[in-house]
């Protein structure tokens, strides 16, 4: 349940920086070309990949692996894929249109411009981390596989490092989507439940 509740903002978060992305792609003035057309698809492919990585947590979290281990899997696949994809992607938008803004001198307040380096180093740390605990975690999860499927007889370690791995990787992603408060920190969200009584 609390999963859900979770979530509910985390899809407003991608809208805003779907806004925030495109808004930017529209200061610098390119119109034409290909760097345009990069750019205005890595806008929707950030979206994309924000929206997969939401799907990937909603299906992790009402699954387990005991009930359904190939779909519990299918989903973590896609819940790291997703996640590393989008960090991908919104850090190259980072660069290409905010600091390029940041550079221009189009964002005035200062403050602004320290938050956004701020941003931009934890969101590029939490990245790195994120991506080196992902290739331990392969690492692991192969070993486990295979000395579970020759029967060796000897409880794994590998699928103690795995579980690690999976738990600070998923530390570091909700580390990165914190760094949301550092680039929305003038925006409130208020949301009314109006509940009708007859």
């Amino acid at each position: 349940m609390a999963i859900a509740f979770h979530c509910f903002p985390r899809f407003l978060i991608a809208s805003l920086y779907h806004n925030q992305f495109k808004t930017s792609l529209s200061k610098l003035k390119y119109k034409f070309g290909i760097k345009y057309f990069i750019l205005k698809q890595l806008i929707i492919l950030n979206t994309f990949f924000e929206l997969c990585e939401l799907f990937g947590l909603i299906l992790l979290s009402y699954i387990s692996s005991k009930e359904n281990y190939s779909l519990h899997e299918k989903a973590f696949i896609i819940l790291m894929l997703s996640a590393t994809l989008r960090m991908i992607t919104c850090l190259i938008l980072f660069r290409q249109l905010l600091y390029k803004l940041w550079v221009n001198n189009e964002i005035d307040d200062k403050n602004k411009k320290f938050r956004f380096q701020t941003s931009y180093q934890w969101k590029m740390r939490l990245f790195c981390s994120a991506f080196i605990f992902s290739l331990l975690l392969v690492i692991a999860y192969v070993r486990h596989t295979s000395k579970c499927s020759n029967n060796i007889g000897q409880p794994s370690t590998a699928w103690s490092y795995f579980a690690a791995c999976e738990y600070i990787i998923c530390c570091l992603i909700m580390g990165y989507h914190a760094t949301v408060s550092l680039d929305f920190i003038f925006i409130k969200l208020k949301l009314e439940l109006n509940f009708f009584f007859f």
